[in-house]
C-alpha cells in the first residue's frame, strides 16, 4: 500500500462485522498499485470477535480502521465514504477475496 503525500486517488473501503476468520486474508490479498495514492479503510461494524485487533500492529497501522456499535452494512459504508479521501471508492466485504490485481 502506498501512503499518500498529497491528494488520495483511490479510498478502498472494506465492511466488517465479525469477520474474524477472512478479513486478515482479505486485507493481505489486496495489490493496490504503487504509483496510485491509495488508502484502505475498514469499517468494523460493532464485532465482538477481535476481528481487527491485528490492524493495530506492523504495517496494518497505515490501514483506517473506524469501529461502530452496530449500525448495518449501509450505514458502515456510509461512514467509510464520510472518511474517505479519495475520488475513486472502491467497495469490499471483507469475507470476499479480490482478484489477484485489485
Amino acid at each position: 500500500m502506498l501512503e499518500p503525500d498529497g491528494p488520495v486517488k483511490i479510498s478502498l473501503i472494506i465492511i466488517s462485522k465479525n469477520e474474524r476468520q477472512y478479513l486478515r486474508h482479505t486485507v493481505d490479498h489486496l495489490r493496490l498499485p504503487k504509483t496510485i495514492p491509495c488508502e484502505v479503510i475498514v469499517v468494523d461494524d460493532g464485532s465482538q470477535d477481535n476481528s481487527t485487533r491485528f490492524l493495530e500492529t506492523g504495517d496494518y497501522k497505515k490501514i483506517r480502521t473506524i469501529r461502530t456499535s452496530g449500525i448495518g452494512p449501509n450505514g458502515a459504508r456510509v461512514l467509510g465514504v464520510e472518511a474517505s479521501k479519495g475520488e475513486i471508492l472502491l467497495f469490499l466485504d471483507a469475507h470476499v477475496i479480490p482478484e489477484k490485481n485489485l
